[in-house]
């Protein structure tokens, strides 16, 4: 194979989702409209946005390329190839070979596309992250049963607001592109962009062990004791919809190690991605077997062992 060939096609390349792409790239919007992401241009200096991106259509336009105005367009742009071609000043090969193996960047598929702009949280603003400290907030991580030290090394308190509203508080868990997965009573919630978080070993591991949301993974981190967790690299796909994008990812391994839900979507998935690749995906929910999930299990013991430490005498 000669230095200059990828395994990653064109085709492929283009279902790579831009507006994640740029965030790996530190190019942030400026606002965002429905499904249109309007930033400052990444090929020069402006002060009002002129770049638009169209997530679900997954394609880019310049409104301040003074060379497509000379030529008589309205804007140059394109897909994510084009982008990178120009973004880098190098040949398509020269980026898809940048783009070949990038854990931190799932390709989409257009339904994926589609659910995720449609669910894109643009209304919840992150005002501050910061380490967590809030007594509410503190007494949440306590009732579902994960050690504060646990917590601590994995989530912020996240200072937000929605809309117009007045800031608000909640536990967080980022992602790989940005994002926060937001929790506290009574409230659930998440900001843009959206997608699935991972902890990569240096060297990576041989194995991956791949959680649905978040508490089960600190549910995870809580049930092994300390000091016996395996090599492993990790992945929260704080949510179901990201697992088909993810498995581009995961099939690298020789073996993963499925800890997802024991309700009917999660087992759905679970099942399927067996059938498919049965020397690769190993089903791990029997551990806890007849609750709901991790949490659940670690939350239902807990509980009776508070209520067997009241009736003793």
């Amino acid at each position: 194979m000669g230095n200059n060939e990828t395994r990653l096609t064109c085709a492929e390349a283009r279902q790579y989702d831009l507006v994640n792409y740029l965030a790996t790239l530190g190019i942030e919007p400026k606002y965002v409209k429905r499904n249109v992401f309007w930033y400052l241009s990444p090929f020069r200096n402006e002060k009002t946005p002129s770049f638009k991106v169209d997530r679900g259509k997954n394609i880019w336009a310049d409104f301040g390329d003074m060379e497509a105005d000379l030529k008589g367009k309205k804007c140059s742009g394109g897909n994510l190839i084009d982008f990178g071609v120009r973004f880098h000043g190098c040949t398509v090969g020269e980026f898809l070979a940048k783009l070949e193996g990038r854990i931190d960047l799932p390709r989409l598929t257009p339904q994926e596309r589609k659910a995720q702009a449609q669910e894109e949280a643009n209304k919840v603003i992150i005002l501050e992250d910061k380490s967590l400290s809030h007594p509410a907030l503190l007494a949440y991580i306590k009732e579902r049963r994960i050690p504060f030290r646990i917590a601590d090394q994995y989530c912020r308190e996240v200072v937000f607001k929605i809309g117009d509203g007045k800031p608000q508080f909640a536990i967080g868990f980022k992602n790989n592109f940005g994002g926060f997965e937001l929790r506290r009573p009574r409230f659930k919630g998440s900001s843009s962009p959206k997608g699935f978080t991972t902890f990569v070993a240096d060297p990576p591991a041989s194995e991956i062990s791949v959680f649905e949301g978040y508490f089960n993974f600190l549910s995870y981190m809580t049930y092994v004791p300390a000091g016996s967790v395996p090599k492993q690299d990790i992945m929260v796909l704080n949510s179901l919809v990201f697992f088909e994008s993810a498995r581009t990812i995961l099939e690298t391994y020789p073996q993963a190690n499925l800890f997802l839900d024991r309700n009917g979507p999660g087992q759905r998935v679970t099942q399927k991605a067996i059938q498919s690749q049965p020397a690769i995906y190993q089903d791990k929910s029997l551990i806890y077997q007849g609750y709901e999930d991790f949490n659940d299990m670690i939350c239902q013991f807990g509980r009776r062992v508070k209520n067997s430490n009241r009736l003793s005498p």
